[in-house]
């Protein structure tokens, strides 16, 4: 119940031809057509079809506002409302869309997962604070799209952007000209990992 898992099958110029096919919301299926380089047991399994199922399929088609409101928009929902951590993680080999699924593109339909999960946080403090008033609690001021949350002294939203390559952690918002080269630290007997020397920017909207 805590982890779910997504695919994503990009689309493929209309020259190539894939060897995988969505089999409905939550499977795939794929063919085993791959050069055998002379192993018998690859050359048995060819031109057989197997199934994979996962929590959620997403084909060519499906749009980025899709693939957001299944995999994160309920993450962030619960890590404002119930307190909880949420970890989104993409995984694919070179070529095969982390990038584009993270980040988007330029048009606003094509925002990418980071860009709609920070939209989502301000807009679901937005909603508490609106529900709090509401109810006669005290709620944080908002001026436009700024929200003061520290006012109140309940919400402070801080970002922080790292890079791991080759077992190599750097913060990449460290402007000191330093590299930003960190160093992970390991708690054993608390099971905490954590980063040193990790920039903590606060932001009080998604533009910053």
């Amino acid at each position: 119940d805590h982890i779910g898992v997504a695919v994503r099958v990009r689309p493929l110029p209309e020259s190539q031809d894939g060897i995988i096919e969505v089999a409905g919301t939550g499977a795939i299926a794929i063919r085993k057509d791959a050069a055998t380089g002379g192993n018998e047991f690859l050359k048995s399994q060819q031109g057989r079809i197997e199934e994979r199922t996962f929590d959620r399929v997403f084909g060519p088609d499906s749009t980025q506002k899709e693939v957001f409101a299944w995999t994160c928009k309920p993450l962030v929902k619960a890590a404002i409302t119930q307190n909880r951590s949420a970890t989104i993680f993409v995984y694919g080999a070179t070529g095969a869309g982390k990038t584009f699924t993270m980040f988007g593109g330029a048009e606003a339909s094509q925002r990418g997962l980071i860009v709609r999960s920070i939209e989502e946080v301000f807009a679901e403090l937005k909603l508490r604070a609106a529900a709090d008033a509401g109810s006669g609690g005290q709620a944080a001021s908002m001026s436009g799209s700024d929200m003061d949350f520290e006012s109140e002294g309940r919400f402070e939203v801080k970002v922080s952007f790292l890079e791991i390559y080759n077992e190599n952690v750097r913060d990449l918002l460290q402007q000191d000209g330093g590299g930003g080269a960190c160093k992970v630290l390991e708690d054993e007997r608390k099971g905490l990992v954590k980063v040193a020397n990790l920039t903590e920017a606060v932001v009080r909207n998604m533009d910053e």
